[in-house]
């Protein structure tokens, strides 16, 4: 009952995070050319040596005209335009306070987009933002940037597969290459499942409409492919990290704090956040000695936990 009534909830209009366009309220450093050009070559050692597709630009170059004035793709849609440059803003903003590890991975994503066309650049900022930016949210959107992250795999699985050769397919037909079809995928289903960038991919000038027997497939798809148990074991894994300077979807102090601010809404008990030493079998592992005294779920509890915050 709890897994098909927060499936159906998932995969709704309803667990959209693409509602809003506001930045975090936080003071956002501004980095000027030459200290986004130096963080970069700093992180991403090569970064001299990476280009644009046409193997003619430095991606650097882009990635600074993208944090100064935006995309051009999105140039005719101010609001898409100024959440992207409030996006990749955020995420260098962010970086500065990543582990090393961290930092190195989450620039290369972003470099390597550029190596793509403009779509699969914003798409990336996209994703990377609604990330960092849930985590000085609310729990609730903490935990819905962990379904975000399903759906982006489940949605880049489902245009994989339905286009195996989509990845080799030349500029000629640019409307079958993957970051256009993703497009096409997100504007017919988008909406309806709850994904992000649907505003962005409307604005894909090689776009394509699909049929409605295509897209009723695609939706059909989705859903068996979305995997409840996997969402589970991602936010134990989440929770359950020893590392103080791991890098974490859930604040654990936002979800202490939930706990004890809506005891009403709850089908666990507050001390179920916490390791059990007589329901030892239920976990997979045990706090490390320093971390005993914060929470350690098992999947029963971060069931209960998704059912309290969105369905009770």
């Amino acid at each position: 009952m709890f897994k098909k009534k927060l499936q159906s909830f998932f995969l709704s209009p309803q667990s959209s995070t693409e509602h809003s366009h506001k930045s975090p309220e936080e003071d956002i450093k501004t980095f000027s050319e030459d200290e986004i050009y130096q963080f970069l070559k700093d992180n991403i050692p090569d970064i001299e040596n990476i280009f644009d597709r046409t193997g003619s630009v430095p991606v650097s170059e882009y990635i600074i005209s993208t944090y100064t004035n935006g995309l051009p793709l999105f140039a005719s849609n101010p609001t898409v335009q100024k959440h992207t440059i409030n996006g990749l803003r955020f995420i260098f903003h962010k970086a500065l306070t990543l582990p090393d590890k961290s930092r190195h991975g989450l620039l290369k994503r972003i470099t390597d987009a550029y190596t793509a066309c403009q779509m699969e650049q914003g798409r990336i900022i996209d994703s990377l933002y609604g990330q960092l930016s849930g985590r000085d949210k609310s729990l609730r959107d903490q935990l819905l940037s962990i379904v975000d992250i399903q759906k982006e795999q489940i949605l880049n699985q489902i245009v994989n597969h339905r286009n195996p050769n989509a990845w080799q397919t030349s500029d000629d037909f640019p409307e079958q290459q993957v970051p256009h079809i993703q497009s096409s995928y997100c504007i017919a289903i988008g909406n309806q499942l709850g994904l992000r960038g649907v505003k962005s991919s409307q604005l894909d000038n090689f776009k394509t409409i699909l049929t409605e027997t295509q897209t009723n497939e695609i939706i059909e798809d989705f859903h068996q492919r979305f995997s409840f148990p996997d969402l589970l074991q991602t936010l134990v894994n989440d929770i359950n990290q020893q590392d103080a300077n791991a890098e974490r979807l859930i604040n654990r102090d936002s979800l202490t704090k939930w706990i004890g601010e809506n005891k009403e809404a709850l089908i666990l008990s507050q001390h179920d956040i916490y390791y059990d030493e007589e329901k030892a079998i239920l976990y997979n592992g045990k706090p490390n000695e320093e971390n005993k005294y914060l929470p350690f779920i098992n999947e029963a509890v971060a069931r209960d936990l998704l059912f309290s915050v969105f369905l009770f």
